[in-house]
C-alpha cells in the first residue's frame, strides 16, 4: 500500500469506531510513539480544537500522559464523546519508558492504538523496545 493508501485506511478505520459512538458509547484512542512524531498534532485533529501543546522536530513537548475529553460534532450525523490520550515519546532511557508503559497500562476499555513513528527520521528503531516491554 502507498502513504496515500495507508491513511485512507487507518482515517476509514478510526471512523469506523468514532462512528459507534454516534449511540452514545465514548471512544477512546490512545496515540504512543518517539518524540516528536507528531501524535499531539494528530490529538488535535480528531479532537477538531487545539488541545494539546505541539512543537516542531523531535524535541519531546508533552511531558505526561494527558486526558482530553471532548464532544466532537460529526457533522449533521450528532456528537460523539472522545477520550483521547496523547502519550509523551519515547525515549529510549529505561526508567522514563517504563513509566510512561506504566501510566498506558492503567488506561481501560481503549477502542483504538495509534503507534505513530516518522520512518524517514529512523524513529521506528523503538518499535521492538515498545513491543517488548508492553508484552510483559
Amino acid at each position: 500500500m502507498s502513504d496515500k493508501e495507508n491513511t485512507a485506511d487507518l482515517a476509514n478505520r478510526i471512523n469506523t469506531v468514532v462512528r459507534a459512538g454516534l449511540n452514545g458509547k465514548k471512544v477512546t484512542i490512545v496515540l504512543v510513539g518517539p518524540a516528536g512524531v507528531g501524535k499531539s498534532t494528530l490529538a488535535n485533529t480528531l479532537l477538531m480544537k487545539q488541545m494539546c501543546r505541539t512543537g516542531t522536530g523531535a524535541q519531546a513537548v508533552t511531558e505526561n500522559l494527558q486526558r482530553i475529553d471532548q464532544v466532537v460534532k460529526l457533522g449533521d450525523e450528532g456528537t460523539v464523546q472522545l477520550e483521547v490520550f496523547d502519550s509523551p515519546g519515547f525515549s529510549g532511557r529505561t526508567s522514563y519508558d517504563n513509566k510512561v508503559i506504566k501510566d498506558l497500562q492503567g488506561i481501560a476499555n481503549i477502542d483504538v492504538l495509534i503507534l505513530c513513528f516518522d520512518v524517514s527520521a529512523n524513529s521506528c528503531r523503538y518499535l521492538p523496545l515498545i513491543h517488548a516491554r508492553t508484552a510483559q
